[in-house]
Protein backbone atom coordinates (compact mmCIF):
# COMPACT_ATOMS: atom_id res chain seq x y z
CA UNK A 1 0.00 0.00 0.00
CA UNK A 2 1.38 3.58 -0.95
CA UNK A 3 2.02 6.01 2.29
CA UNK A 4 -0.32 8.10 0.20
CA UNK A 5 -2.95 5.69 -0.14
CA UNK A 6 -2.36 4.47 3.83
CA UNK A 7 -2.22 8.16 4.89
CA UNK A 8 -6.45 8.56 3.44
CA UNK A 9 -7.31 5.20 4.64
CA UNK A 10 -5.99 6.13 8.43
CA UNK A 11 -8.11 9.15 8.24
CA UNK A 12 -10.83 7.45 7.01
CA UNK A 13 -10.90 5.24 9.95
CA UNK A 14 -10.30 7.74 12.41
CA UNK A 15 -13.04 9.58 10.83
CA UNK A 16 -15.18 6.70 11.23
CA UNK A 17 -14.56 5.66 14.73
CA UNK A 18 -15.46 9.20 15.88
CA UNK A 19 -18.83 8.92 14.57
CA UNK A 20 -19.19 5.53 15.80
CA UNK A 21 -18.38 7.74 19.56
CA UNK A 22 -20.17 10.36 18.90
CA UNK A 23 -23.85 8.13 17.64
CA UNK A 24 -24.09 5.72 20.41
CA UNK A 25 -23.82 9.09 22.76
CA UNK A 26 -26.27 10.75 21.32
CA UNK A 27 -28.59 7.83 20.93
CA UNK A 28 -28.08 7.14 24.19
CA UNK A 29 -28.57 10.90 25.66
CA UNK A 30 -31.70 11.20 23.80
CA UNK A 31 -33.43 7.64 24.70
CA UNK A 32 -32.31 5.85 27.27
CA UNK A 33 -33.64 6.44 30.77
CA UNK A 34 -31.09 8.54 33.44
CA UNK A 35 -29.35 5.70 35.45
CA UNK A 36 -30.18 2.94 33.03
CA UNK A 37 -26.77 1.56 31.17
CA UNK A 38 -26.67 1.34 27.35
CA UNK A 39 -26.54 -2.39 26.65
CA UNK A 40 -23.97 -3.81 24.40
CA UNK A 41 -26.17 -6.44 23.15
CA UNK A 42 -27.90 -3.50 20.44
CA UNK A 43 -25.36 -1.84 18.11
CA UNK A 44 -25.10 0.70 19.53
CA UNK A 45 -23.48 -0.63 22.72
CA UNK A 46 -21.35 -2.68 20.74
CA UNK A 47 -20.25 0.51 18.85
CA UNK A 48 -18.04 1.96 21.21
CA UNK A 49 -15.65 -0.98 21.45
CA UNK A 50 -15.26 -0.94 17.25
CA UNK A 51 -14.76 2.59 17.42
CA UNK A 52 -12.53 2.00 20.09
CA UNK A 53 -10.26 -0.44 17.42
CA UNK A 54 -10.70 2.20 14.65
CA UNK A 55 -9.52 5.24 16.66
CA UNK A 56 -6.22 3.27 17.61
CA UNK A 57 -5.81 2.32 14.43
CA UNK A 58 -6.34 4.84 12.61
CA UNK A 59 -3.74 7.45 13.90
CA UNK A 60 -0.98 5.03 13.45
CA UNK A 61 -1.57 4.38 9.56
CA UNK A 62 -2.77 8.72 9.38
CA UNK A 63 0.61 9.66 11.16
CA UNK A 64 2.60 6.95 10.79
CA UNK A 65 3.10 5.79 14.67
CA UNK A 66 0.77 5.17 17.75
CA UNK A 67 0.29 8.68 20.04
CA UNK A 68 2.95 8.92 22.58
CA UNK A 69 0.32 9.18 25.40
CA UNK A 70 -1.19 5.69 24.24
CA UNK A 71 2.62 4.20 24.06
CA UNK A 72 3.15 5.73 28.03
CA UNK A 73 -0.31 4.77 28.75
CA UNK A 74 0.28 1.04 27.73
CA UNK A 75 3.90 0.70 28.88
CA UNK A 76 2.22 1.80 32.72
CA UNK A 77 -0.14 -0.72 32.60
CA UNK A 78 1.80 -3.93 31.28
CA UNK A 79 5.10 -3.01 33.57
CA UNK A 80 2.64 -1.86 36.05
CA UNK A 81 5.37 1.95 36.51
CA UNK A 82 3.23 4.74 36.95
CA UNK A 83 3.47 7.22 34.07
CA UNK A 84 4.90 4.70 31.70
CA UNK A 85 8.19 4.42 32.64
CA UNK A 86 11.16 4.46 29.94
Amino acid sequence: MSQAYKRYFGILLTVIGILLYIIPLAYGFFTVKPGEPLSTDSWYGRGYYISAILILIGPALWLGEVPQALVKAVKAKMLGVKGGGS
